[in-house]
């Protein structure tokens, strides 16, 4: 049945309402407990259901009997006993789950659920895509995830505060659900940001200064293309994973001038020309005359595996625990 046709043909409101009901279950299983209600339209779930892979969507109709006059697989009896006997049954119900998780993505969520589209429209306003004309709305949102989970905070977490963390039991298990730590970040700070005041090139730039292999990991968990020999990589999901694959990017702690020029738009006229006269300074010669720099103190980091004593830098008037985050700046002058 070709898409049009597909578009034009009506789901059982009743079988819309179980997989919206489904969907809404479905997220507890994989979040931290900071869920936002979802408010779902139903005829914008067909769209995205119709949207979806054939097998997928095929799965779906057949486990929920969206078309009418079919019977639904999770209405049958003896459903346990049928999947130890019959392969096909039991790859339907194997796939419909499938499908149900991938419904929560949030470039899905965005669609049908009525207040999504307006939060991603409201973060997408503080972003400036520069000269990235033909870049999606939901690849500008995936930049942004990865510099709000992988790069702010450093080796810390998004959501802890001060020295709070969840449990490790939870956190082996919990993940982010993107949709609710977006609208999270809107309320707490975003929104009073002004418009178009984090650059999206300045975003790509700070990515790009990893190794390959995480900046490819990062890609993937938020659904943007990675290259061929990494699509079969283990991707990041749990807190506990990403926990330890922050950690292992920042050794040195948190780049918290990057952040604070990057995200909070903080860019002290009076220091700027001092700092970017000593950025300049320190790309030349910095690495070789690092103890120049070296200030008083050092700062106390918490990893997984212990506690570690960090070095600090005075590099133009600002302080940094890693000199290599002087090394991105460098490069990206715009950010300051």
């Amino acid at each position: 049945m070709g898409k049009k046709r597909r578009n034009a043909l009506e789901y059982d409101v009743d079988a819309l309402k179980a997989l919206a009901d489904s969907i809404k279950a479905s997220r507890k299983e994989v979040a931290d407990g900071g869920l936002i209600n979802l408010d779902i339209d139903l005829d914008k779930l067909k769209e995205v259901v119709v949207g979806l892979p054939k097998k997928e969507r095929e799965a779906l109709e057949k486990y929920f009997g969206l078309i009418p006059g079919t019977a639904a697989v999770r209405k049958m009896k003896n459903s346990l006993e049928r999947m130890r006997k019959d392969v096909a049954f039991c790859d339907i119900i194997n796939r419909s789950r499938t499908a149900v998780y991938s419904l929560m993505k949030f470039e899905y969520i965005s669609v049908y659920d009525r207040n999504a589209h307006e939060l991603m429209q409201n973060i997408i306003s503080k972003i400036d895509k520069g000269d990235d004309e033909d870049i999606s709305d939901i690849d500008i949102i995936r930049y942004f995830v990865i510099f709000l989970i992988f790069i702010i905070d450093g080796p810390k977490m998004l959501y802890e505060e001060g020295t709070d963390t969840l449990n490790e039991d939870v956190e082996a298990v919990a993940n982010y659900e993107v949709y609710s730590t977006l609208n999270s970040v809107w309320n707490a700070s975003m929104h009073r940001l002004e418009d178009k005041s984090i650059s999206l090139y300045a975003i790509k730039q700070l990515i790009s200064m990893f190794e390959v292999c995480d900046v490819q990991a990062m890609r993937k968990y938020v659904g943007l293309p990675v290259e061929k020999e990494f699509e079969e990589d283990k991707p990041l999901g749990t807190f506990k994973e990403i926990r330890l694959f922050k950690e292992r990017l920042f050794p040195y702690g948190a780049w918290s001038v990057t952040t604070s020029m990057l995200y909070y738009a903080i860019r002290p006229k009076s220091k700027i020309k001092k700092f970017s006269s000593a950025v300049n300074k320190f790309k030349r010669t910095g690495w070789k005359q690092i103890q120049d720099y070296k200030a008083d103190g050092f700062i106390i980091l918490e990893f997984s595996s212990g506690i570690r004593e960090v070095s600090v830098y005075d590099i133009g008037g600002f302080i940094f625990s890693d000199p290599y985050e002087v090394m991105f700046l460098s490069v990206t002058p715009e950010v300051f």
